[in-house]
């Protein structure tokens, strides 16, 4: 503090290298060798690098990607991460699914295992479900 007012004291970073790299359609293999030529384009001596993996990919090929090949070419990297961004294939055709059981058929099952199936506790119990429902 000078005179009651903050002073400000500017502090220097090494600049930071960042690019995305798209791996739709790309094999583990095509993946690491474009990820350790993204790292020598980007020159990542004494700098904090970043690659950004975006698209799909199977699973299969995630688990063949070389991450180890690609930290050693950027091992002059003051700091170096890779972002995996990426949605597994295998997961894209969930989205359009229904569920298909029903909580009142679920509460039908559950009282009847407990020896609790009433009509009274049921209907209260319908009732719960229907008012999460609503919300």
């Amino acid at each position: 503090m000078v005179d009651g007012d903050p002073e400000f004291v500017e502090v220097t970073s090494r600049p930071m290298r960042s690019r995305a790299l798209c791996v739709d359609d790309m094999t583990g293999y095509e993946i690491t060798e474009r990820s350790i030529e993204l790292v020598d384009e980007m020159g990542v001596d004494e700098v904090i690098a970043r690659i950004e993996f975006t698209g799909t990919m199977n699973e299969a090929e995630r688990n063949s990607i070389n991450f180890a090949e690609i930290k050693q070419h950027a091992n002059g990297a003051a700091y170096f991460t890779i972002n995996d961004k990426t949605v597994v294939s295998d997961y894209l055709n969930i989205r359009g699914e229904r569920i298909v059981f029903s909580p009142y058929a679920e509460l039908e099952r559950y009282l009847a295992m407990t020896d609790n199936l009433t009509s009274e506790i049921y209907d209260l119990g319908s009732r719960i479900i229907q008012e999460r429902l609503e919300r």
